[in-house]
C-alpha cells in the first residue's frame, strides 16, 4: 500500500516504544574529548536541554528518493540511539548539506524521545537524491553525527531508480558509515523506525589513511590563490585529534611548526595547517605528522605528505597513460594519468574530455574541484567510482583514485581522449580502440591499452600496446607492463631486445628500435625484412626525426597478422637535407614463441 506511508512510518514508531530494549542496544562507547567532538553528560533523562557526546545518536537510515515508491512515497532520515540513556532531541538542529532543520514534533511524528538502542525518524525534509552530508547538533552547538549518504555502486541497479532507502549496516561504524551504505533489502522499500534488513556486525581494524595535500581554499570558497602558508591533509574518514597532537606536526626542511592546526567540521576528514612560510614558493618539502586516530580508536603512525611549487600544465607534462575502456563484467572503466618529470602539478588545474573519433575536446570534465597536488613520477586514475575500481582491483585506499562522477562513458567502438589545462590547450591527447591492441589477441574485452613510452606522443598508434597477461591483463595506478625506458644516448642504432617473443605475456613482447641523431633535421626511412629480403613491415617512411627516436615492432606483418618465428632485419637508412650527411645500418632480430 503506497497511500499512507506515514501511518506505517507512526506504528513502526509505536511497535519501538512498546517493545522497547528488545531490539539492538549500542554498546554506549563514547569518543574521547577532542577538538572536533566536545564530549558531556546528561543533564536528564527526559529533559530536552541534554549535552550529548559524539556518536551516542547516529544517523541509519537514508530514504532520499522515494519515487517510483514501493511502500514508501515520502522522503525520511533515520537515526538511532546508541546511548544507554533516554535522549529527546527536541531542539537539536539537523543540517542536510548548507540547509538547517531544528528538529521538533512537527518533523518526528512519532515522537522526539529515543529510548536506548531505538530509533527517530524525521519526515519532510529536501534529502538531495545525488547524495548530501548529513550533520546532528545538540541543543548546545556540540556536534553529536556527521556523514555522507549516496547511492553504492553495489547491489541490483534498478534499486538506483528510486523506492529504496539506504540502510546503515552496522550503527556501531560511527566512523566509516559514509562509506558502508546499503541499499534496503526489506520488501517494503525500506526500515524506518525498526532494525535495518541489512543489520550486520561490521570491524574497524584500519587507522585513517591520508590521500593527498591541496592548498586552501576549497570548493565553496573563493578559488583563488588563498592565503601562502595554508594547507589541507585529506583523509580517508573522520580524525579524532587532541591539542598535543596537532602541535607535533612539522614542516621539512627546517622543521617548522603550524601557527595553527584543525580539522574542518562537520565531517573531519581535512586538517587544515597554516604555516608562517610560503609553501608555494618551495621547490619540495615534506609535512609530518607524528600519529592520528579515527574515533573508532585505530592509529596510524608517521604519515607525510610532499608539496611544493605548482607548474602550470603544458604540453607533455601530464600524460595518458593507460587506458580501460572496454572492462570485462562487473569491472569499471577508468584513464590512467601520469606524471613523468619532477614537478607538482594541481589536478584542479587540469579537464578530461571524452569524444568520438574525429571529435574536438569540447566537453570538459573537471578532475578536482579543489586544490589537489600531484606528486612528482606518481599515477592517478580517473573512474566514475573509486569504490567500485578498488573492489575491482583489490586496491588499497590511498590519494591515486580520482573519482569522477560526471565522466562521460568510453565508447568500446574507439575513440579520442583531450587532457586540457583549465584555458582549454591541449596537455595530452591519445586515441584508443581496438586496432591498437596487439594482433595476437581474439579478443580485447577486459584488457586495457598502454603507453609504452613517455617521450614519445600519445597520438602516435605505434605508442600502444595490450596490458600483459602476466599483469592481468591490466595495471592501474603503477607502472605499465608494457613500458619501455628511454634508451640510452651515444649508440646511434640501437636493437633491444635481440630476440623478443609477441605472446602478450609482459616478457619481452615487443621490439624496441632506437635511433639517436643528436639533433634534429634528420629523415629517416625504417623497414624489417626476412632473411631473403621480402619486405614484412615499413615502419617510417621519409620521418622526419628529432635528436632522438624510438619504434616498436610488435612482430606483426602490414595487415596485422602474426610473423612466423625465425630471423628477420632491421634497415634504417637517414639522411640531413642541411649537411648532406647519410647513414645507413642494419641488425638482425629473432622471433619466438613460447
Amino acid at each position: 500500500m503506497v497511500g499512507c506511508s506515514v501511518c506505517k512510518i507512526q506504528h513502526y514508531f509505536s511497535l519501538l516504544k512498546l517493545l522497547g530494549s528488545f531490539f539492538f542496544l549500542g554498546s554506549g562507547w563514547v569518543l574521547a574529548q577532542g577538538p572536533c567532538n566536545p564530549a558531556g553528560t546528561g543533564l536528564g533523562a527526559t529533559g530536552s536541554s541534554q549535552v550529548a557526546a559524539w556518536g551516542e545518536v547516529v544517523f541509519n537510515e537514508v530514504m532520499a528518493d522515494p519515487y517510483p515508491p514501493v511502500d514508501f512515497d515520502r522522503e525520511y532520515l533515520e537515526v538511532y540511539n546508541r546511548s544507554l540513556r533516554v535522549l529527546d532531541l527536541a531542539d537539536w538542529m539537523l543540517q542536510v548539506n548548507t540547509r538547517k532543520y531544528p528538529l521538533s514534533a512537527a518533523l518526528m511524528p512519532g515522537g522526539t524521545q529515543i529510548n536506548p538502542g531505538s530509533y527517530g525518524v524525521v519526515l519532510d525534509l529536501g534529502l538531495p537524491n545525488e547524495g548530501a552530508t548529513l550533520a546532528l547538533y545538540d541543543p548546545f552547538g556540540h556536534l553529536v553525527h556527521a556523514a555522507r549518504y549516496r547511492a553504492p555502486w553495489k547491489g541490483a541497479g534498478w534499486k538506483k531508480e528510486g523506492g529504496w532507502s539506504l540502510e546503515s549496516p552496522d550503527p556501531d561504524q560511527v566512523c566509516t558509515i559514509s562509506d558502508l551504505w546499503e541499499f534496503s533489502a526489506d520488501p517494503a522499500g525500506g526500515t524506518p523506525g525498526k532494525i535495518n534488513s541489512t543489520n550486520a556486525v561490521l570491524e574497524d581494524l584500519e587507522g585513517p589513511v591520508l590521500l593527498y595535500p591541496g592548498y586552501g581554499p576549497s570548493s565553496g570558497e573563493n578559488l583563488g590563490e588563498g592565503e601562502p602558508g595554508l594547507i589541507r591533509l585529506y583523509f580517508s574518514e573522520p580524525l579524532v585529534m587532541q591539542e598535543n597532537e596537532l602541535q607535533g606536526i612539522g614542516l621539512w626542511p627546517g622543521d617548522i611548526r603550524p601557527l595553527e592546526a584543525r580539522l574542518i567540521p562537520p565531517l573531519s576528514r581535512v586538517m587544515e595547517l597554516r604555516f608562517p612560510v610560503e609553501l608555494r614558493q618551495r621547490p619540495h618539502c615534506k609535512i609530518r605528522i607524528p600519529r592520528v586516530n579515527d574515533c573508532q580508536g585505530n592509529e596510524r603512525l608517521s604519515l607525510e605528505a610532499s608539496a611544493g611549487s605548482v607548474s602550470d600544465p603544458v604540453s607533455g607534462s601530464v600524460l595518458i597513460n593507460e587506458i580501460m575502456y572496454d572492462p570485462a563484467e562487473g569491472f569499471p572503466e577508468y584513464i590512467e594519468l601520469a606524471l613523468p618529470d619532477h614537478r607538482f602539478y594541481d589536478l584542479r588545474d587540469l579537464a578530461i574530455h571524452v569524444v568520438e573519433a574525429g571529435g574536438l575536446p569540447d566537453d570538459p570534465v573537471a578532475l578536482s574541484d579543489h586544490s589537489r597536488l600531484m606528486e612528482p613520477g606518481s599515477y592517478l586514475m580517473l573512474t566514475k567510482c573509486v569504490e567500485h575500481l578498488r573492489d575491482a582491483y583489490h586496491l588499497e585506499r590511498s590519494g591515486q583514485w580520482v573519482e569522477l562522477e560526471e565522466l562521460n562513458a568510453l565508447n568500446n567502438g574507439g575513440g579520442i581522449l583531450y587532457l586540457t589545462d583549465r584555458a582549454g590547450k591541449v596537455v595530452d591527447r591519445a586515441e584508443y580502440g581496438d586496432h591498437l591492441h596487439a594482433s595476437i589477441l581474439t579478443d580485447t574485452r577486459g584488457i586495457s591499452l598502454e603507453r609504452i613510452s613517455c617521450g614519445r606522443s600519445g597520438s602516435d598508434p605505434d605508442n600502444w600496446h595490450s596490458a600483459a597477461s602476466i599483469e592481468g591483463y591490466a595495471t592501474p595506478g603503477r607502472i605499465n607492463s608494457q613500458a619501455r625506458k628511454q634508451p640510452e644516448t651515444g649508440s646511434l642504432f640501437q636493437l633491444d631486445p635481440k630476440v623478443f617473443s609477441p605472446d602478450n605475456d609482459g616478457y619481452q613482447d615487443l621490439l624496441e628500435i632506437s635511433i639517436s641523431h643528436g639533433v634534429s633535421g634528420w629523415v629517416t626511412t625504417l623497414w624489417i625484412t626476412d632473411l631473403q629480403g621480402n619486405p614484412v613491415r615499413q615502419l617510417a617512411n621519409n620521418h622526419l626525426s628529432g635528436p632522438q627516436d624510438v619504434y616498436h615492432w610488435d612482430g606483426t606483418y602490414r595487415d596485422g597478422s602474426m610473423v612466423p618465428p625465425g630471423i628477420y632485419v632491421v634497415h634504417v637508412r637517414a639522411y640531413h637535407p642541411g649537411t648532406g650527411e647519410r647513414w645507413i645500418r642494419k641488425g638482425a632480430v629473432g622471433v619466438v614463441y613460447r
